[in-house]
């Protein structure tokens, strides 16, 4: 049946002004019928974090578009000339939350080829949490005739957290039998918090260097990451027909962070009428590093009462707790990659001509928990020839 006081609701307001060397904006939108509208960066790093986890046997829906998403946004955006035009200056900033809940009940009969049928039952909720603040800037300025720069840099900030817990059955019906027996039962609880910082940018400078056709360009790209993910995995399984108790109890610590710089600078000379050359360098530089560490409680034996189930579930103890080696692990990834090339170019109204050559070293370094340290280092060439023409 439904609910009458279970109310859909959804509303968008902008506000406006602009002007020849001027734009302003103010955005803003909040619903709860899972149209979210914007791009999550927040819920996707934590989720990132989680990968496939999930204590449903099955359920699915806690992650695909399952439940009820009451989401939020406010945003400011603003876009000016300056000097006389010769600097155009915008900037944005976005706040945005998601609040996410999913309650689910599956019920599963299997049939067997001797008759017999098993039964799987489970009923779970999720509850997830997700907030952002992403800004973002873009400079360009034209310094001269001959020489401009693009600055664009962006910064995000995101937290979150999430709560699952599921309780679940199975059992056995023999063939004829109006009786079942039963196999297993028990629960499985996740839940931790998330928070996560991510930036990203360009630089591109060019300048001409006084002769028709002679510049140079350099374009320098960043990004930075970090994810923190805390967390508890339980989960109590009875075994009725072995008489035996299988108990999970961990606390994880899961940390991610990457690294990346490159950097590519571009000389063009004319040569003759209609024919370039072009010399180029490029380096890039990336490290990637993630470490979970996992704990088993310093105790099982002591319990706490949880009102969605009805009944004591484990809680962790971290006096005296354990290292888990074999849930834990620390892997860290690092390359460069230089390339270095020469083309000619020949070029009228419709008809252009390339052709050159590069060389490409590459150098990877892995570590990895429980394996040796990985190191490759390779040097590739390549001839390059293309014809465009209109």
């Amino acid at each position: 049946g439904s609910d009458m006081n279970d109310w859909r609701y959804q509303g968008a307001a902008m506000i406006g002004r602009f002007t020849d060397k001027s734009q302003l904006s103010i955005i803003l939108n909040g619903n709860n019928t899972n149209n979210r509208g914007f791009n999550d960066v927040a819920g996707s790093m934590m989720q990132n974090m989680r990968g496939n986890r999930g204590m449903g046997r099955g359920m699915g829906g806690w992650r695909g578009n399952n439940g009820i998403s009451t989401s939020w946004m406010g945003g400011l955006n603003g876009a000016f000339t300056l000097l006389d035009g010769d600097m155009d200056l915008s900037g944005n900033y976005l706040y945005n939350g998601t609040d996410k809940y999913v309650e689910e009940e599956t019920a599963k009969i299997t049939y067997m080829d001797d008759g017999s049928r098993l039964l799987n039952n489970e009923t779970g909720t999720n509850s997830t949490f997700s907030q952002g603040h992403r800004f973002g800037v873009r400079l360009e300025h034209e310094f001269s005739k001959n020489t401009s720069i693009i600055f664009e840099p962006q910064f995000n900030f995101g937290s979150g957290y999430f709560n699952e817990i599921s309780d679940f059955n199975t059992a056995t019906r023999a063939k004829g039998a109006t009786v079942e027996q039963k196999e297993t039962d028990g629960y499985n609880r996740n839940y931790g918090a998330n928070d996560n910082w991510s930036t990203s940018g360009f630089l591109l400078l060019r300048q001409r260097l006084g002769k028709a056709g002679r510049t140079i360009s350099a374009n320098i790209r960043y990004s930075f990451s970090n994810n923190r993910l805390d967390g508890f995995n339980q989960s109590e399984t009875r075994k009725f027909q072995e008489g035996l108790t299988d108990i999970v109890n961990q606390r994880y610590n899961q940390k991610s962070n990457s690294s990346s710089l490159s950097g590519r600078l571009v000389y063009t000379e004319p040569i003759a009428k209609n024919l370039f050359l072009e010399a180029n360098y490029s380096y890039s530089w990336n490290r990637n590093h993630s470490q979970k560490s996992t704990y088993n409680s310093g105790s099982d034996t002591v319990y706490v009462y949880n009102e969605y189930l009805e009944r004591n579930v484990l809680e962790y103890i971290v006096k005296d707790e354990r290292p888990d080696l074999i849930y834990s692990n620390e892997i860290t990834n690092l390359s460069q990659n230089h390339r270095a090339g020469v083309n000619f170019s020949y070029q009228l109204k419709k008809f252009r001509a390339q052709l050159g050559a590069s060389v490409n070293p590459t150098i990877t370094h892995n570590e990895t928990t429980g394996h040796d340290a990985y190191d490759n280092k390779v040097v590739n060439w390549s001839p390059q020839a293309m014809v465009f023409f209109n």
